[in-house]
């Protein structure tokens, strides 16, 4: 696959390009003409593992395709990508292959969410995570188990989104605050863990979903999960607003606990707003720490030093919920956590 992740061309046998010429493009074009000679060459009844993994390279090619900011026909690019991953899973089942077939579920279901298909992606969403639980399950080592979870957290971060959407945003704050204390938990004691075996509620079902892959283990072991009580025993119930946020693929959720409330409520923004800022913010820290002391400024007037208090008050109260908060008519001391 090397070829078409390069910003370059590079010498290719001259029969085969002269076949195809766009082999040797840098970038998108050369990816998709990369993939498309390597199916000719890998059936799908003889080597299922590599037409699969083709396909979904493919997939992965057309909806990043899709998310420049500057396409203007993404949705052309996001179905090219489902049907590409449609016919990935062709190949990579469930059987044979579980964690190629997981790779491939995560990002369809990204796709589809691009693409307005909810319900559908919520059934793929459903499937993934009793896919995620079975492997989970048949892997001996707690290590390896914890890797699993945390390189497939986007089905358990899925979920809080869906608890939002349906405002249960209690039960989603608790789902969100448990997820966390136990991979924190796993980080900071990962030699201390045992074995465990997870499941998904015996009464659950995929319309219901009030408590959809809750880890059995979570139950006792990570708490605590009652977010509001814990909230206001650390806080004043009469002056604090406490803020909670989640993010997800695509979204970024503010948790408001206000004063006196007994409940949470929640705001939901576009998690890609995020995700640009932190890209800046990346792109000048990493230019930042090129540059060395010098007469003339050198660090000490970065664009990423000297904006630095402007930009994160810029954030703070564009998705921090400040505005938020003001907006309900009150002011009061803000905890955020």
């Amino acid at each position: 696959f090397a070829v078409g992740n390069l910003t370059h061309p590079i010498q290719m046998p001259s029969l085969l390009i002269l076949q195809n010429p766009q082999l040797n493009q840098p970038g998108y074009l050369g990816k998709i003409a990369t993939y498309t000679e390597g199916l000719k060459h890998c059936p799908a009844d003889t080597h299922p593992e590599g037409w699969g993994v083709l396909q979904h390279a493919m997939g992965q090619a057309h909806y990043f395709r899709g998310k420049q900011p500057n396409e203007r026909n993404p949705r052309q690019y996001f179905i090219q990508a489902r049907d590409c991953y449609a016919a990935a899973l062709q190949t990579l089942t469930e059987e044979q292959f579980k964690e190629l077939h997981l790779k491939v579920v995560r990002d369809a279901v990204k796709v589809l969410l691009s693409l307005g298909e909810r319900e559908a992606a919520e059934e793929w969403r459903f499937h993934g995570l009793r896919v995620l639980l079975d492997l989970i399950n048949q892997t001996p080592s707690p290590i390896v188990q914890n890797r699993l979870e945390d390189k497939f957290v986007s089905f358990r971060q899925w979920q809080v989104d869906r608890l939002v959407r349906e405002n249960q945003f209690q039960l989603a704050l608790e789902t969100a605050e448990r997820d966390k204390n136990r991979r924190l938990n796993w980080m900071l004691k990962p030699r201390r863990l045992a074995p465990r075996r997870l499941e998904i509620a015996a009464t659950e079902s995929k319309s219901a979903c009030a408590d959809l892959g809750n880890w059995q283990s979570a139950q006792a072991d990570f708490g605590p999960v009652d977010v509001v009580s814990t909230a206001r025993r650390l806080f004043s119930a009469n002056t604090a607003a406490i803020l909670y946020w989640h993010k997800s693929f695509d979204k970024l959720t503010t948790f408001i606990l206000e004063p006196g409330a007994v409940s949470p409520r929640a705001v939901v923004a576009d998690a890609e707003v995020l995700d640009e800022w932190i890209g800046e913010w990346d792109r000048l820290y990493r230019d930042y720490g090129t540059k060395g002391k010098s007469s003339d400024g050198g660090k000490e007037e970065h664009p990423w030093r000297r904006e630095m208090p402007q930009r994160l008050e810029e954030w703070g109260g564009r998705e921090g919920g400040v505005e938020i908060l003001e907006d309900g008519g009150w002011n009061s001391q803000l905890k955020n956590k």
